[in-house]
């Protein structure tokens, strides 16, 4: 497919006014992804998916798309790309590769581009060819040019994880990267549209900030951490950082871990389990100790009950895991209950 400037797509975000009782932006995106409701996301919401995307599957998202066009092929990346991420940073992302494909093509030369655009990157090449094996150029497909860009769009990461992990640790060393993202003034369209009824004498200003580019958003989006004091939790399940929803000390975020169910479902789910298989345990062991006290005679008895308390321990700890279910415990402990004989 022929790389094609000027592509028809608008894909800007808008931001509407901030609620300030529960920190959120609403959404006035204006093309044919609208909602007909305004879509409301939460502020630090794209620090936090973009920190725990894995780009992999975001360029596994771009490989296997297609379409007829350069427009209809991202409108496809996009779509796909919803399966995934929220919206606005799905956007975002794709207008990412928009830009840089414009400033590829505005360079008229792939291997100047590349040389200036990637050399700020730490070992960019060296890793880039060990995992599509060359650097593209005007040979190249639609699909592996569009790749080359993630690893300068993950880039864009690294400051803001160091930002996230000093925001949670230390507020001074997160001041200095604050400095660092923002070495000087950032500005964003901005409109105000005036809302006032008279008779009902009410008056409302609708704030708008356009944002194109996902540096501009992160940047946004972390200074609007700063100032609403935004928390942010790490997942005590899957690790990924998460904005509790009802308490600042939760311990769980509400992302799809293991078929299909939240790491919030789980825990709970787990909690219980891991009650019930606890007391299990307990209760098998000291009936089974209890059998060892009665056997004394029998040869080897304390060994056989060692053996016996270490493989009932690796079964327990299976099954709060969750590789094996109660039911399965409960069997393993009935074929194994008559264990001094054996």
């Amino acid at each position: 497919m022929k790389l094609e400037k000027k592509y028809p797509v608008d894909i800007a975000i808008y931001l509407g006014n901030l609620l300030d009782k529960d920190n959120k932006y609403y959404l006035l995106n204006q093309n044919e992804f609208k909602n007909n409701e305004y879509p409301i996301l939460d502020i630090g919401q794209i620090i936090v998916d973009y920190y725990n995307m894995d780009l992999h599957k975001w360029a596994s998202i771009i490989e296997n798309s297609k379409g007829k066009d350069f427009t209809e092929f991202l409108v496809n990346i996009i779509k796909a790309s919803l399966k995934e991420y929220n919206y606005a940073l799905s956007v975002l992302l794709c207008n990412e590769l928009i830009i840089l494909t414009n400033e590829l093509l505005d360079s008229k030369d792939y291997k100047s581009f590349y040389d200036e655009k990637f050399n700020e990157i730490p070992n960019f090449y060296d890793t880039y060819l060990e995992h599509y094996g060359k650097i593209p150029d005007e040979s190249s497909d639609i699909n592996e040019i569009l790749t080359s860009f993630i690893s300068y769009i993950g880039t864009y990461s690294n400051l803001y994880k160091e930002f996230i992990k000093y925001f949670l640790e230390d507020k001074k060393e997160a001041v200095e990267i604050i400095n660092e993202i923002f070495p000087e003034s950032m500005e964003l369209k901005y409109t105000i549209i005036p809302n006032i009824d008279m008779e009902e004498k009410t008056y409302f200003f609708q704030e708008i900030f356009k944002i194109i580019r996902l540096n501009d958003f992160m940047k946004f989006d972390t200074l609007k951490i700063i100032e609403r004091k935004v928390n942010i939790n790490i997942c005590e399940n899957c690790g990924k950082y998460f904005i509790p929803k009802n308490k600042s000390n939760e311990k769980y975020c509400n992302n799809i871990f293991k078929n299909g169910k939240t790491c919030r479902e789980l825990s709970y789910q787990l909690k219980l389990n891991n009650d019930d298989v606890e007391q299990l345990y307990r209760i098998s062991y000291k009936t089974q100790n209890a059998k060892k006290q009665r056997n004394h005679h029998i040869k080897n008895i304390e060994t056989k009950f060692k053996t016996w308390s270490i493989r009932a321990k690796e079964q327990k700890d299976m099954c709060k895991k969750g590789d094996i279910t109660i039911e399965q415990f409960k069997k393993w402990l009935e074929e194994n209950k008559n264990w001094h004989i054996k």
